[in-house]
């Protein structure tokens, strides 16, 4: 298990890289619609997550997870279709990770809350998906990245010396 020192600055970190590239995509003209789409969704997804997996109790806690990651999901199909912006290639796989993310809360849900009653004995799968979670948010990260490599020539250039 992880530390909650550590956990917090797990949680900060992803904050301050999905706001980097929400500012990226926001000051940049020549940006996709569909990066910033769901740039926007998962940094309202980061802020708001971390309050309502406060709130929520033994119970519901992967659930509410799971919610989490197929609402982020289900609002960026919305908003592509209602503004009629073509996904890239980035989105899809940010979908995927996100449904992935979505369906390992989902079988620890199932196995945590249903069959066991304790975590002691299904420690070893807590902690996996942990690390898969946290491996998959990180590698959306680098997908977001790589989303927004032609700003990086923008802002590189300018703040060239």
């Amino acid at each position: 298990m992880i530390s909650l020192e550590l956990s917090y600055f797990i949680a900060k970190f992803y904050l301050l890289a999905y706001f980097v590239f929400f500012i990226i995509s926001f000051l940049n003209k020549e940006n996709n619609k569909s990066n910033f789409i769901i740039v926007s969704l998962v940094l309202i997804n980061c802020i708001i997550g971390q309050y309502v997996k406060e709130l929520l109790g033994f119970y519901t806690f992967y659930l509410g997870a799971t919610l989490q990651c197929l609402v982020v999901i289900a609002l960026s199909l919305f908003l592509h279709l209602f503004f009629k912006v073509k996904h890239e290639k980035t989105t899809y796989i940010i979908y995927l990770f996100y449904f992935f993310i979505a369906l390992s809360f989902l079988i620890l849900h199932r196995v945590r809350v249903v069959i066991y009653d304790s975590d002691e004995s299904i420690l070893w799968l807590i902690n996996t998906q942990s690390v898969f979670t946290l491996l998959l948010y990180f590698l959306s990260i680098i997908v977001l990245a790589f989303g927004c490599k032609n700003k990086w020539k923008y802002f590189s250039g300018r703040l060239s010396f």
